[in-house]
């Protein structure tokens, strides 16, 4: 059975080394800039997450026959993924950092920013026919930086999001993500992700995670771009390319 976790997060500065929303089509690209016209990662997370919300049709069960015939709890698989899309929307902030600065092989410096999971108690709005009451609202109580994990951990948004934009740390040196975590049965859990050039193609393309278990035992392992978004496409089977 799944233990339940809340996990603690801690994002050093971020460089995003990436130039994918130069093939933006026009109408998408407003979506990403600010308003002097500079690329945001803020707008372009909430663009991300906008479009993998799920459609309410998936939410009745007469049409279950809409999943793949594999599909295992196919309404609850959705209602979790909705609730974990909603709350990382509302809750991820990104902003220009004012910690280290690096340089390019150039000579020179490129902008870093800081991430944050904010910890929000607010009533937000959904669609009809979703998660949310008869009122069409739902309730996001979180603290900040905690994210609440069972079976499903909603930082895997944050991972697919990421995996598109060559994250680099400061120095262009490779960036880690850290996690510590208290279970349910009040164990220490812990663990570190680096975001890699797996195959030597000049872009980030993989994560190795070392995990240190309740019996202090680590556990390497690696995942893909592909295997993030098949893990979301676990709960979610309707994901299209993004």
């Amino acid at each position: 059975m799944a233990m339940m976790v809340d996990w603690e997060y801690f994002f050093p500065d971020v460089y995003f080394k990436h130039n994918r929303f130069e093939n933006f089509p026009k109408e998408d690209l407003k979506k990403v800039i600010d308003s002097d016209g500079y690329w945001s990662p803020q707008k372009d997370f909430e663009f991300y997450m906008n479009n993998l919300k799920v459609d309410a049709k998936y939410f009745d069960e007469k049409n279950l026959g809409l999943f793949p015939k594999d599909f295992r709890k196919p309404i609850y698989s959705i209602e979790v993924f909705e609730e974990a899309r909603v709350k990382l929307l509302h809750r991820v902030k990104i902003s220009a950092s004012e910690g280290m600065c690096g340089s390019d092989d150039e000579g020179g410096d490129f902008p870093i920013f800081k991430i944050l999971l904010d910890g929000i108690y607010k009533i937000v709005e959904v669609d009809s026919g979703t998660i949310g009451n008869k009122d069409n609202k739902y309730q996001i109580s979180t603290n900040k930086n905690i994210i609440n994990s069972h079976r499903f951990n909603p930082i895997y948004f944050l991972y697919d999001w990421l995996m598109s934009l060559n994250p680099r740390g400061s120095y262009n040196n490779n960036w880690q993500i850290f996690a510590y975590g208290i279970s349910e049965y009040d164990e220490t859990l812990s663990y570190v992700d680096t975001f890699i050039d797996q195959n030597e193609t000049g872009s980030v393309n993989a994560i190795v995670n070392h995990s240190l278990s309740s019996d202090n035992h680590s556990y390497p392992s690696v995942q893909t771009k592909e295997t993030v978004r098949a893990t979301l496409k676990d709960w979610n089977p309707f994901i299209t390319s993004l």
